[in-house]
């Protein structure tokens, strides 16, 4: 989902659910957010799309991980895709203004970032 920089995520979590390309199993799966969408109509959103609610409140993990220090926290993953992309100049600008001009763009990107770690490139 692409939205300005200015749009708070909260209001961005049915559009997104809403846009998925893969059909919904039959199955439950879990939808992990932050502290900043635990609200009643995001709950109700999520629940709607069959997607069990897990949020983090703020100090909880720190906390988690002092009683089990073999825990690590798996944010990097995100951060390290999103440095990796703002490799791509055009892409960190944000020079676009056709949200379907970006969106090819992110792609042409991660189709990049794939074949360099796959060694083709």
């Amino acid at each position: 989902m692409v939205a300005p920089a200015d749009r708070n995520d909260c209001k961005l979590v049915e559009p997104t659910l809403e846009a998925r390309r893969v059909l919904p199993p039959a199955v439950s799966q879990h939808l992990c957010m932050d502290k900043r969408c635990d609200s009643e109509n995001v709950r109700t959103v999520v629940e709607a799309y069959c997607f069990t609610h897990h949020t983090r409140s703020r100090g909880e993990e720190t906390l988690e991980m002092e009683r089990n220090r073999k825990r690590r926290a798996r944010r990097w993953v995100v951060e390290r895709a999103r440095a990796w992309m703002d490799q791509f100049r055009r892409l960190w600008v944000g020079w676009e203004r056709k949200v379907a001009h970006y969106l090819a763009l992110l792609h042409v990107a991660c189709a990049g970032i794939t074949y360099r770690a796959a060694g083709l490139w």
